[in-house]
């Protein structure tokens, strides 16, 4: 998500401007939205509780917050620390899935292993990053 980046640099009106838009898109990421540490900068804002309320994560936000409350502030220190940058690996790497088609037509069927192809193939050529497809 985009809206990560934004709210770790410390734009909250971008962050919550793209998880309106994720969240509009249906994206999946938005599950992880309430573990992930690379929001909690939003978490003292008021419309961080308005969107957890209105994406449905209430019940799992207010766990969260229950867990916390029950740390001492020695084990909080040790399980949450806002400048731990996570380290990516030396090499990225996607799993592309082969597409589904609602279509009973064979014709759409060559169509969707077609487009999954090409994707492979455009992936396939970024240097830095491993490709998994059906195949692999």
């Amino acid at each position: 998500l985009i809206a990560f980046s934004y709210a770790w640099h410390g734009d909250a009106d971008q962050a919550f401007k793209w998880l309106d838009t994720a969240f509009e898109q249906k994206d999946g990421y938005l599950v992880q939205l309430v573990f992930n540490p690379w929001l909690s900068s939003l978490h003292s804002d008021p419309r961080w509780e308005k969107m957890i309320e209105r994406m449905g994560l209430q019940r799992y936000w207010d766990k969260l917050q229950a867990r916390r409350a029950q740390m001492t502030p020695q084990t909080a220190e040790q399980k949450i620390d806002p400048d731990h940058v996570p380290v990516l690996p030396e090499k990225m790497s996607i799993a592309v899935s082969p597409l589904a088609t609602r279509s009973n037509q064979q014709d759409d069927l060559y169509f969707t292993d077609g487009i999954h192809g090409d994707l492979v193939t455009k992936l396939v050529g970024i240097e830095d990053l491993k490709v998994l497809s059906r195949s692999s």
